[in-house]
């Protein structure tokens, strides 16, 4: 249900517009007008009527005609409304529903139009404007019968004109009711055929109001079952239209302000912020009394009404309405309408917010509401209530159905919220449901503040069901909160607590803590340890690189700063943090976790769950920032992203995450100070800060970090609990239970692994490096040639370093010489070889372009640029490779020579035919992608497929518990055995394998042999390429492989999972090649006698099924040549040590 108004907002009458005032009667005459056509009025002065000319000619040009205020002059200038004079539905001899409105006779329209219009006017346009006021006349009248009840007559008068001789029939009245004469829209009638026979209004069903009929449709005998009806009472539709013009007719009010009650499905009653006042609410009680039945939830927010418009408006709902909202309306001046609250047995929520209504008021209303038992949620905020908390307190002891309470802005202190508290913990201890609190913008620190402190720490105590309360602006000193703090100490089942605006603020793990430097009790944290820097301890120290040292002055955390540490308000989500020994980190009997969310201050202790450490910590939307203490080491796990030392560098010096008085050093690194295991003892040299020299000692619990964990924290759903594990204020603590979740990789040993092309913003700045290196930018004609060709290699950026990884091969006379003997490190590009087989797998060697011309073309691109004296040594190729900025530079080369130039020839009759010629660079490169380089053709499809076989096969649960399997007897020691620290100058990274170990682990495989043999049936060219794809294919994109550190040869843990699995699946698809056992349908044969790794290594059909591939998987890592490769590598590094 809800009620449409009309769009016009009240103005003031101008002296003009009162002599078109729909009453034009003197303050001593009735206030009902009279229906007999008035006398002619008097011509207006020509000035006047100028005047008046002017204004309506430039208000109908400005904005559509006001048809209210128009059917009011005509009102005033016929004296009556009318209606038509033909009725498709009317159905002959049925009286009006209004008898008193009647058309005028047409000499009266003629006299009035003449009179009315003055002389100057032509008589037309006088004849014109007549005929529009009353067409605008009519249509007032029908709006007046708007009602969802007016739709009842209709259909009993359908069954009423079918059963009658001669009249049409329910479906042929409404085939001949054209939609011309129709004011609203008039739905399918098919829908409201019901069985004939007597039926009354309640019994029809809830439809959209549409045009008006012209009887009420009641019968002798309708009327009589109604007075049988308990409902008897309600007025009929006629008695309620009637009273609704009467009664806006004796306040002086036109009808159309105030409302067309309409029928609407979802039970809602909608009339607020209307200015309603209370006359119109008294004049559209009998209506709402009416049409109410069925509504559930009534909204009379904002509508200037005080006790009087209230009481009529809760007396016209019904008994079963739920909901009631008269907030922000004057409610002050009685308290008679608080017993229209008597019969709402079904009330759940009820506001009146800033209604003003004082103690006196409250304390009637609470009375009342008593036996309001489904009463839910309550809003008595903004009333300057006091002294009404002993009244509340006798509502919330035996309110147990109460679920909210909202009470913020009022004057509650001293007594009154003592008793108020004392009802909340009644309400407890009697089996309440009350969780949610807010006495936010109450003095309760002014007077008995103490007291109050204690009685809230009481309900912090004794309360097991609160679980939000807000005191924001109670103005608490910092010694009340600490009793707070105290009690909230016990308390493990709020869940938010808002305490801004007092002398205290809330940490990340739900301890409330007194503002430093305003409480003597300082040197104890939240919950209870040593403050940072004691021996329990995890004290931070933050790094920048500046020089020397100073102070950051950083008083809260990144967790206060974003906004607060309501876990309910702010959607904190519960997030479980692993540490799985031998895969993580070492296999350690204690470990603990410590996060940014306290910027690393207090180790969490982590607690066994099966062969896991688990901890459950409430962590806001956002990255998660964590670091392991696994034993008496401290470092970054391996089963979740890392963040580099850079990084942690770059946020350090933005201030961010670090407390206050945290040291900035020369070192650029994060020093956190581990806890003691369990019986170690303090060590006496590590108390002292300094030795007698005066320099400062180290400290054996210090370690300097270089690498964090990070994770990103999803919203938390509305529909998810907060704490489903954790226990509040009890760190390191769960509840029992099963709570493993479901597998998922952000909890796997693929967390760390991100692809990077998948991100947008990744592949924006990777083209940004790549373009600026590379000279495609001078290749374009025109400045307008130059950005399309920009445009397509960024749309296609993706595709294009997919193939470029798939190309990429080592520099064979480079990789063939002793490591000792070679003049700069292994590193990636695209040779000769790789090439050729790209034209050929592309389609782009022909009539249109000769292997000559295709070599020139690749000796071109591949030539360094001037500034490659700078990059990095492995970089430096001296033109023997294409690099991948470079690959741009090739393939508008490719596109310029093939589609750009003049190919024309001569056929065999003579004639010249000529092939298609782009006329830009831009249009020649979108040729070339998309008739030889991208998908669906068979090699770009090829390279997808094994990108999506990370996700469809790899990363998945059967391959990890695989991998799990093994990794302390296979997977962890091979990788340890081959990979390499940082030197102890620079700055720590994790373990990685470079391009050289990598090619010995393979070697110590004996797989793909890649040095020079005599064998004739190995390829040792092949091979090579293979080993770089399964680099290539495995390693993370990084943004800059030129100028920066070596970061892109270097292979960290979570590649090296993938590329050892890749590694098991294509040996298999070599095999299955060479056997021959595979779908010829499948396979394409260019005629070059060796295979690229992308193009065969989906081949063996057991690859792709992850049920298969595990069992691959196992064998492998489970064969004894794995385990020999793991003691050659031992001996090599005792060899290089």
């Amino acid at each position: 249900m809800a009620i449409y108004q009309s769009s016009r907002t009240p103005r003031a009458v101008t002296p003009r517009a009162a002599a078109s005032s729909a009453y034009p009667t003197s303050r001593g005459a009735s206030k009902a007008p009279a229906l007999a056509v008035p006398a002619v009025p008097k011509a207006p002065p020509a000035a006047d009527k100028e005047a008046w000319g002017h204004f309506h000619q430039r208000r109908h040009r400005m904005q559509p005609p006001d048809l209210f205020d128009e059917a009011m002059k005509k009102f005033e200038k016929y004296g009556e409304l009318s209606a038509p004079s033909a009725r498709p539905l009317s159905g002959g001899g049925r009286p009006d529903a209004f008898p008193d409105l009647k058309q005028p006779a047409s000499g009266v329209i003629a006299a009035a139009a003449a009179t009315g219009g003055g002389g100057a006017a032509p008589r037309a346009q006088r004849q014109l404007d007549a005929d529009l006021g009353l067409r605008k006349a009519r249509f007032f009248d029908k709006c007046l019968r708007a009602d969802r009840a007016v739709e009842a007559p209709r259909l009993p008068l359908h069954q009423e004109l079918s059963s009658r001789k001669g009249n049409l029939s329910p479906t042929k009245a409404a085939e001949s009711f054209s939609p011309r004469n129709a004011i609203f829209h008039i739905p399918d009638l098919a829908a409201f055929r019901i069985p004939t026979g007597q039926i009354s209004l309640r019994e029809l069903p809830n439809k959209e109001v549409t045009e008006h009929s012209d009887s009420d449709g009641i019968s002798a005998e309708e009327e009589s079952d109604e007075d049988e009806d308990p409902d008897a009472c309600r007025p009929t539709l006629n008695e309620s239209m009637n009273g609704l013009v009467n009664k806006c007719r004796q306040a002086r009010l036109h009808p159309a302000t105030t409302g067309i009650v309409r029928a609407h499905g979802d039970e809602r009653l909608k009339l607020q912020y209307g200015c309603l006042t209370d006359a119109r609410a008294e004049a559209m009680n009998h209506t709402l009394k009416a049409t109410s039945s069925d509504i559930r939830e009534a909204f009379f927010c904002s509508n200037g009404l005080t006790d009087k418009g209230a009481q009529h408006l809760l007396d016209a709902m019904p008994e079963e309405v739920e909901a009631v909202d008269l907030s922000e309306n004057d409610l002050s001046h009685g308290q008679g309408w608080c017993l229209s609250f008597k019969k709402l047995t079904s009330l759940t929520s009820l506001r009146l917010s800033n209604c003003q209504l004082g103690d006196g008021v409250c304390k009637e209303l609470v009375r009342v509401l008593a036996g309001c038992r489904c009463l839910t949620r309550m809003d008595l905020s903004g009333n300057s209530i006091s002294a009404a908390g002993a009244a509340i307190r006798g509502l919330l002891k035996g309110h147990t159905a109460l679920e909210e309470l909202d009470l913020h802005w009022n004057q509650f202190s001293g007594d009154g919220a003592k008793s108020l508290l004392r009802g909340l913990l009644e309400n407890s201890k009697n089996g309440g449901r009350l969780h949610t609190v807010n006495l936010s913008w109450n003095p309760l620190g002014k007077v008995g503040g103490e007291e109050i402190c204690q009685q809230l720490a009481r309900l912090f105590v004794e309360s097991k069901t609160l679980r939000h309360l807000d005191l924001s602006k109670c103005e608490l000193s910092a010694s009340q909160c600490q009793v707070l703090a105290d009690g909230l100490k016990s308390n493990t089942s709020v869940l938010g607590l808002h305490i801004d605006g007092n002398e205290a603020h809330m940490d990340a793990r739900g301890f409330l803590i007194p503002d430093a430097g305003k409480t003597a009790t300082g040197g104890m944290t939240s919950a209870g340890e040593d403050t940072p820097g004691g021996e329990a301890s995890g004290a931070v120290s933050a790094s920048s690189g500046a020089a020397g040292s100073q102070q950051v002055d950083r008083g809260r955390n990144l967790a206060m700063d974003a906004g607060g540490c309501c876990w309910m308000c702010d959607r904190w989500r519960e997030t479980r943090l692993v540490y799985t020994p031998g895969v993580s980190g070492p296999d350690v009997a204690d470990v603990w976790v410590s996060t940014s969310l306290d910027s690393f201050e207090l180790p969490i202790p982590m607690k066994r769950m099966g062969a896991d450490f688990v901890a459950f910590i409430m962590a806001p939307v956002g990255p998660l920032r964590f670091i392991f203490q696994a034993g008496a080491e401290m470092l970054a796990s391996r089963t979740a992203e890392n963040v580099s030392w850079g990084q942690i560098n770059t946020l350090l010096r933005a201030g961010i995450g670090v407390t206050a008085g945290s040291v900035v050093s020369r070192s650029g690194c994060l020093r956190l100070r581990r806890a003691r295991l369990p019986g170690e003892q303090p060590d006496e040299a590590s108390t002292s800060e300094v030795d007698t020299e005066g320099q400062r000692r180290k400290d054996p619990l210090e370690f300097e970090i270089f690498t964090l964990s990070t994770m990103t924290v999803a919203l938390r759903p509305e529909q998810e609990p907060v704490c489903r594990a954790l226990v509040p204020r009890r760190p390191g603590e769960f509840r029992n239970g099963d709570f493993p979740p479901e597998w998922a990789i952000e909890r796997s040993l693929f967390a760390p692994y991100v692809e990077e092309l998948s991100s947008r913003l990744f592949c924006e700045r990777s083209f940004d490096v790549d373009w600026r290196l590379s000279n495609a930018a001078d290749l374009a004609k025109d400045e307008v040639d130059r950005l399309h060709v920009r445009d397509v290699l960024r749309g296609h950026y993706a595709e294009i370093k997919v193939l470029y990884s798939s190309l990429c091969s080592v520099e064979w006379k480079l990789a063939q010489t002793a490591p000792e003997d070679r003049s700069r490190p292994l590193s990636f590009g695209i040779g000769v070889n790789e090439y050729t087989h790209m034209l050929v797998q592309h389609c782009l060697i022909g009539e249109g372009l000769s292997m000559e011309e295709a070599d020139a073309l690749f000796i071109i691109a591949a030539m360094p640029p001037a500034e490659a004296a700078s990059w990095h040594p492995s970089s430096q190729m001296e033109g023997t490779m294409i690099q991948r900025h470079g690959f741009f530079s090739l393939l508008l080369r490719l596109a310029s020579f093939c589609f750009c130039r003049d190919s024309s020839k001569t056929v065999g009759d003579g004639s010249k035919s000529r092939a298609v010629k782009a006329k830009s660079l831009g249009r020649a490169l979108e040729l070339l992608l998309n008739k030889h380089i991208l998908y669906p053709y068979p090699p770009m499809k090829n390279n997808f497929h094994c990108v999506q076989w990370r996700v469809d096969v790899l990363q998945t649960e059967m391959a990890e518990m695989v991998l799990r399997k093994h990794m302390k007897a296979v997977v962890d020691p091979l990788f340890l055995a081959f990979s390499r620290g940082t030197g102890s100058g620079a700055p720590q990274r994790r373990r990685h394998l470079t391009l050289e170990d990598w090619f010995d682990l393979l070697d110590a495989l004996h797989v793909l042999p890649f040095y020079r043999s005599e064998d004739p049936a190995v390829d040792g060219w092949m091979n090579g390429w293979d080993r770089v794809w399964l680099w290539q294919i495995s390693a993370m994109s990084k943004i800059d492989e030129l100028t920066r550190a070596s970061r892109h040869l270097e292979l960290v843990f979570e590649e090296f999972l993938e590329a050892l699995a890749r590694l098991v699946g294509l040996l298999k698809s070599r095999k299955t090649l060479e056997a021959g056992d595979y779908d010829e349908d499948e396979f394409w044969d260019y005629g070059l006698g060796s295979f690229s790794a992308a193009s065969i290594f989906c081949l063996d059909k057991g690859v792709t099924d992850k049920q298969t591939f595990v069992t691959y998987l196992d064998t492998f890592l489970a064969s004894g040549a794995v385990k020999e490769a793991i003691q050659v590598g031992l001996r090599r590094n005792k060899t290089d040590a």
